[in-house]
């Protein structure tokens, strides 16, 4: 068991509450490597010298990082940082050491030891290179929250992780001093024969990264590898065979001898080919930071069905890895899982329900009821399927989730407008917003829960102790501010992360709960290119096929109206061309109709 980190959590280990980031002293024995073992390639010899006498003189000064786990027999400690100190400590018999535990599950584990290795000033470049592609890669292939997290510049994690294209003899060759990091950044850009040739001439000629530049520049790229539109290579003069031939037949043997314009039009082609995959797919990650080998396939046999089409088709961990490699470059391997935990659990879920020794117990314990389908306006006369049980907590893309919390904002906004009198929401809004407004004017007049609120003046916080107040309570207080609150939750966009607000999680919470609720949902969402962008391919096949009574799926629909296979056919469009197709179906009736994500995604 493993604890992810959470703010003021805690957990009991022999009757002690430890909480996250607490500073301890451990017995040397108390620990154990992460299961993953250490990310630290190599040591200074000389360096680990030094470190194990200057511990045994004054000990250690800086504290390991270790989480709690509890394995057979107990809980022990997991050393996520500091490897080295805690050999060194064993070497020179120390007891005990000083250590800071994290409450963190394994995903956050390996970017604390990531982390800590990255930014150790003895490590060379060639283990940077990697030790910042495997961070970026944890991330699933987020270059932004990966620098962040870090604390290092976009550009240069982008920098170093180019260089994983590099032919192993050359990272070899980085780091062993043989050539500087320059040397690595221009061949990294080539085939590999091409790598493993001006490797040996920078080595033995001494070139120097401008002259390296300059030859680069005049290597000749087969044809063969370039995946843009080559009708200008016809007849180019840079083609090796364009005396040859004029035809095809010249592109598809010849050599590129103009290896920046090669470069240029790949470039091209790669950013308008990960547009479109990130069109498609909820995640999209470069092989160069996570190998398909890192990753699960996700399979309906190992899985089920059911899992694979309710919570992998529109889940964030469900990953195309894309080759940068010249020779491979832009393919995709599809339907890899980027989270082995939820894979294992969704996994063990299916063994047990399948499997002879399965029990009612042994399933229930692996699942979590997903809220019920709201059901469509009753003069519609439309409802929703039923929402399934899913065996593990989805991870919806934030695009999605900001877009449904943009129009879900909305619905609740309008529904709390027209039943805020039963519910005592006029007075509830008015309450919490002259608090939030005016806190001086309450110092010392408010009793309870809002007296201590106040202090903070959390608008989500004061709606949620409001609701719990009577009427009469709630009518000693100003009341005249409610329909200025509505009209601002309904025109409050602002922001990248809408879902994250927590006003808007509250006030959609309270929506919720309320009889006819469902009408406002529905009503809201409409079919658009924005609405229909933010699922991927799989789960826009999903939504399309949801029927909702009396009507017939849009599926259905355009195999009547554009014949048999028509679907399958529309699919398989590029997603603009999609999308377009779907809206000029003008004829299909959209009437009670709302996405089951869009329903379901509860802020």
């Amino acid at each position: 068991m493993t604890v992810a980190e959470q703010k003021g959590v805690g957990v009991t280990i022999d009757g002690e509450v430890i909480e996250n980031r607490a500073l301890m002293t451990l017995g040397i024995d108390e620990l154990v490597p992460a299961p993953w073992g250490n990310f630290r390639l190599q040591r200074d010899p000389g360096s680990f010298a030094e470190l194990k006498e200057s511990i045994r003189a004054e000990g250690i000064n800086q504290n390991l990082v270790v989480r709690p786990v509890q394995a057979q027999g107990g809980w022990v400690y997991q050393v996520l940082a500091g490897y080295g100190r805690w050999e060194a400590a064993k070497d020179v018999g120390l007891a005990q050491v000083p250590v800071m535990v994290r409450l963190v599950d394994d995903r956050q584990a390996k970017n604390i030891m990531l982390a800590e290795n990255a930014v150790r000033e003895d490590l060379n470049d060639a283990v940077l290179i990697e030790q910042y592609a495997a961070l970026v890669g944890n991330f699933d292939g987020d270059f932004n929250k990966a620098a962040e997290f870090l604390g290092v510049s976009e550009s240069k994690l982008r920098r170093y992780v180019q260089l994983k294209n590099c032919h192993e003899g050359v990272l070899t060759a980085l780091a062993n001093k043989l050539i500087h990091l320059g040397h690595a950044e221009i061949l990294s850009q080539l085939a590999t024969d091409e790598q493993k040739r001006l490797l040996d001439r920078v080595i033995v000629e001494g070139l120097s990264v401008k002259e390296l530049r300059d030859v680069a520049a005049r290597v000749q790229v087969p044809l063969s590898y370039a995946r843009f539109d080559k009708a200008d290579c016809v007849a180019c003069p840079h083609n090796s065979e364009v005396q040859q031939s004029l035809f095809d037949s010249g592109v598809a043997g010849g050599l590129c001898g103009n290896s920046e314009c090669f470069k240029a039009k790949s470039g091209e082609w790669f950013r308008a080919h990960l547009a479109e995959l990130e069109s498609d797919h909820a995640t999209v990650i470069g092989e160069n930071v996570k190998p398909v080998s890192d990753t699960q396939r996700i399979d309906a046999v190992v899985l089920g069905d059911e899992h694979v089409k309710n919570e992998c088709a529109g889940c964030a961990h469900n990953a195309v890895i894309v080759s940068t490699a010249l020779k491979t470059f832009g393919d995709c391997t599809e339907g890899r899982c980027t989270n082995q935990e939820c894979f294992d659990q969704a996994k063990e879920a299916y063994r047990l329900a399948t499997g002879p020794e399965a029990s009612a117990g042994a399933e229930q314990s692996h699942e979590v009821p997903a809220p019920e389908a709201t059901p469509a306006p009753a003069s519609q006369g439309a409802t929703n399927p039923p929402a399934k049980k899913k065996t593990t907590a989805k991870a919806t893309p934030k695009k999605q989730l900001n877009y449904h919390a943009k129009i879900q904002r909305v619905a609740a906004a309008r529904y709390l407008k027209d039943h805020r009198e039963a519910a005592n929401l006029d007075l509830v809004f008015a309450v919490a917003g002259a608090i939030n407004a005016f806190p001086g004017n309450f110092d010392g007049k408010l009793e309870g829960d809002l007296e201590s609120v106040q202090v903070t003046c959390s608008i989500p916080k004061l709606i949620e102790v409001c609701s719990r107040m009577s009427r009469e309570q709630l009518e000693e207080t100003l009341a005249k501010v409610s329909d200025l609150w509505v009209e601002q939750a309904t025109s409050k966009y602002g922001g990248e992360d809408l879902y994250s607000d927590g006003v808007f999680q509250q006030v959609n919470k309270m929506a919720r709960g309320g009889d006819g609720s469902a009408a406002y949902y529905i009503d809201a969402w409409q079919p658009s290119e924005e609405s229909l962008s933010v699922y991927t391919k799989a789960e826009l096949e999903i939504v399309l096929s949801e029927a909702v009574e009396p009507h017939e799926s849009f599926r259905d629909f355009y195999e009547r109206t554009h014949g048999k296979g028509a679907f399958k056919k529309l699919m398989a469009m590029k997603s603009k061309e999609r999308l377009e197709a779907i809206l000029s179906c003008t004829d299909f009736n959209w009437a009670g109709f709302a996405p089951r994500p869009y329903l379901t995604d509860n802020a």
